[in-house]
């Protein structure tokens, strides 16, 4: 977890970077090299980055945009832990963007605010590359069908992506075919959706790929439902809840593809400091609440999973 806001100190906001071990709750994890990354930063996007092409090249995680709280200002600057240094540099300032990882060596950063009164229609990949002193480089993505920030972003497959929700788009979806290079509609969601947290998750049993949205909204009126989509389905449906409403948290697929995790985020009920589990069983789907628990809970986070060989745990 990185960035984001203390919601037990509100005004809070330079937290340290926490490593949590999701297979087993009684080891304890050392934290990632701070350096660059113990930013006070809120509402940036992330990822794990690595080339397969190139077995010299190690996972690299990477953080970029947001808001600071310290500078005032909305940021286009991409870092990486243990790395003092910016890495990359966007086009635009972007807090409040989407982003997945396109083809293990690129982030797909979508929309966003600007921080000058502008919602923004534009994307951009920031990609693994030998081609600069960094190793990273910048390049435009596609436009999206609308201007958009605070939505969710979140994989189908090999070749699909889907825009979910966000101010500019709250019920709305898209789908994105990455190999014909073209947006079309989606089916609607059942309720208005920003600051939500998305992921694809694979049913247990049937093996279909499920999209799962959760809460959103705005503090304290969050919401704590749940709504699920497959491919074969025309609408949403409803999932089972969350135990309380929430907005502004992280979610991200487990290792094995098979549950969705929350981790996270502002509810007028209680302190998120434990990490729920999603999944489904042949479209029974259930919430488990897990003993793994932030140091710091927070909102506004980038929450990623990284393999073993970048931390100690």
């Amino acid at each position: 977890m990185v960035g984001g806001v203390s919601t037990a100190h509100f005004k809070k906001s330079n937290l340290p970077v926490e490593v949590l071990d999701l297979e087993n709750p009684t080891r304890s994890c050392q934290d990632m090299e701070q350096s660059s990354l113990d930013l006070d930063l809120m509402e940036a996007s992330g990822g794990l980055l690595t080339d397969a092409y190139n077995k010299d090249i190690e996972w690299t995680p990477i953080v970029c945009g947001g808001y600071s709280n310290a500078n005032r200002d909305y940021s286009n600057k991409c870092f990486t832990p243990g790395n003092s240094s910016t890495v990359a540099v966007m086009e635009h300032k972007r807090a409040m963007a989407a982003s997945i990882v396109v083809g293990s060596s690129r982030l797909w950063i979508t929309g966003g605010w600007n921080g000058q009164e502008r919602s923004l229609k534009s994307s951009e990949f920031i990609g693994l590359s030998g081609a600069t002193a960094s190793g990273f480089q910048q390049s435009f993505g596609p436009d999206l069908p609308l201007p958009v920030y605070g939505h969710c972003l979140v994989s189908i497959g090999q070749s699909k992506a889907m825009l979910i929700g966000g101010i500019g788009n709250k019920v709305g979806t898209w789908i994105y075919d990455t190999v014909n290079g073209f947006w079309s509609s989606g089916p609607d969601l059942k309720e208005e959706r920003w600051r939500h947290s998305c992921a694809s998750i694979t049913d247990t049993l049937d093996g279909s790929t499920i999209v799962v949205v959760v809460g959103g909204g705005d503090y304290p009126g969050s919401l704590s439902t749940v709504e699920l989509w497959t491919m074969d389905l025309p609408i949403w449906i409803k999932g089972p809840s969350l135990p309380f409403p929430v907005t502004g948290s992280t979610g991200f697929t487990s290792p094995d593809g098979k549950s969705f995790i929350l981790a996270g985020g502002i509810s007028p009920v209680k302190n998120v400091t434990n990490l729920y589990r999603f999944g489904c069983a042949n479209r029974r789907c259930q919430w488990i609440k897990m003993v793994q628990t932030l140091t710091e809970p927070r909102f506004k986070a980038v929450g990623f999973v990284v393999p073993d060989s970048l931390t100690c745990c």
